[in-house]
């Protein structure tokens, strides 16, 4: 590393290096040769014997070119041409980022020049792609951005379509181990090669990058993991469960279990919302008096509106007393959902066991069976009965922000608000509510029965009673 300046004496040039922690004198020969210049470190501190060394290295040259030979030059010329390629690239753009700093600089500049910032968890999943890709580099004795080539990127990918993330040495608070994970979905293998282009992308200017190594490296093509919709019965059966359920084994806390599942099975059945838009719903997007929910997905960045279901808002009303109406509608669920995201998923999974509904099958060529009912079969489920009661592709596209009509095409077509509500209406039959307080209701009394029984109708007779039978 050259630590002083310049000296140029006569025609052999002097630097000051660091070697074994002291500054040494090293001597440059630099001389004109049949027309061309050349030039290198003698290695020598004394001068006299620098100078005999640059002699013989022009001997050598002339002896070189009177056989004809042409190598030595070739060779030099190349190696000049690289240092001096270099060396303009980086006055020009300057110096390019380390490895070790290009995730800090990323996360603090990125955000930016992103149209929406990720959230906690999807900070977590880019860094984790990037950790991954990073480790390949140095496998690879990269050292900063500027070197890592189109061949670096081509490989990385192949490694992860054959054998799965590169470290496989995976780190939790119980401790580490060793994954045994050797196949990668292709949608798992798109996402990791769309965070890591994003790198590339968003610091080409900052790190002075000449190209993106992503750029035309075609994503894997690979059917996205087919869900089965809950079946009625199904529903029915979670539904008791949340309704009725007093005891959760699974944690030490299952009151909050329960807050988590009821949340999930509630809003995810009566809006189609996916799974973080369900757990980051917040009171702004929320309209009691208008009954409607309206947000802009965090998917695909489209705004959407869902009329309020009756069970639903039940549950909006109580969590409404609770907090206030400000902040997220389940505060504990929007935590979860930002420091410990798997934990929600998993405790869906063994509701879903524990209640002995089938969430999984076999596949031709997979040695683990593979999950076709989960959180997000909610959203399916929703969007099925939406189409059997007749909502148009274009009013439930609007309920569930999908991109195109494409997704929706197999439900009937009709157009009117009413029918959306009419949909809701069906989901009403077989899905009751009315007794999702984490605490038990009060009971009615004398005074409330009566006014209740007054107020009978032939259209909520059913309704009326039942409510009496339960908290009369």
């Amino acid at each position: 590393m050259k630590t002083g300046r310049e000296v140029t004496t006569g025609k052999n040039i002097r630097r000051l290096r660091q070697s074994n922690g002291k500054l040494t004198k090293y001597w440059q020969y630099s001389f004109m040769y049949n027309g061309k210049r050349y030039g290198g470190s003698t290695g020598c501190v004394d001068k006299n014997d620098a100078e005999e060394f640059a002699k013989n290295k022009k001997e050598v040259l002339k002896s070189e070119f009177n056989k004809g030979s042409k190598k030595i030059d070739r060779y030099i010329q190349t190696k000049a041409i690289k240092s001096f390629t270099e060396k303009v690239t980086r006055d020009v753009k300057g110096d390019s980022i380390v490895l070790d700093k290009v995730w800090d600089i990323f996360k603090k500049e990125a955000p930016a020049l992103m149209k929406r910032e990720p959230s906690p968890t999807k900070w977590k999943q880019k860094e984790s792609c990037w950790n991954d890709f990073k480790d390949f580099l140095e496998s690879k004795e990269v050292e900063d951005l500027r070197q890592v080539s189109k061949s670096h990127a081509q490989e990385y990918v192949g490694l992860l379509k054959d054998s799965g993330k590169f470290n496989k040495r995976i780190i939790s608070k119980k401790g580490s181990y060793t994954s045994e994970i050797k196949e990668l979905s292709p949608s798992t293998i798109n996402e990791y090669m769309t965070h890591i282009k994003q790198v590339f992308t968003l610091l080409h200017d900052r790190a002075n990058l000449l190209i993106n190594p992503f750029d035309g490296i075609p994503k894997v093509d690979g059917k996205k993991k087919k869900r089965d919709v809950f079946e009625i019965s199904e529903l029915t059966k979670i539904n008791d469960f949340l309704v009725k359920g007093k005891s959760w084994k699974y944690s030490s806390n299952p009151k909050l279990d329960i807050l988590i599942l009821r949340t999930l099975f509630i809003v995810g059945l009566n809006t189609g919302l996916r799974r973080g838009d369900i757990c980051m719903l917040d009171w702004p997007s929320v309209d009691l008096d208008k009954n409607r929910i309206s947000l802009e997905n965090s998917k695909t960045e489209v705004f959407v509106s869902i009329p309020i279901s009756a069970p639903l808002m039940t549950f909006l009303n109580e969590r409404h007393a609770i907090t206030g109406g400000s902040g997220f509608v389940v505060p504990e669920l929007a935590d979860m959902y930002q420091n410990n995201s798997d934990g929600i998923s998993y405790r869906f999974r063994q509701m879903l066991d524990k209640l002995k509904i089938k969430n999984t099958k076999e596949v031709t060529g997979r040695t683990v069976a593979v999950s076709n009912k989960d959180i997000h079969s909610l959203r399916h489920t929703f969007c099925y009965l939406h189409g059997i009661q007749g909502t148009s592709i274009q009013e439930l596209q609007l309920m569930t922000g999908h991109l195109t009509p494409k997704m929706t095409e197999a439900y009937m077509m009709h157009k009117t608000e009413q029918l959306k509500e009419k949909a809701q209406k069906s989901i009403e039959e077989f899905t009751d509510f009315t007794q999702l307080e984490l605490k038990d209701k009060k009971k009615l009394t004398r005074d409330e029965i009566l006014k209740m029984v007054s107020t009978m109708t032939a259209k909520n007779f059913q309704k009326v009673r039942k409510e009496i039978l339960k908290n009369g």
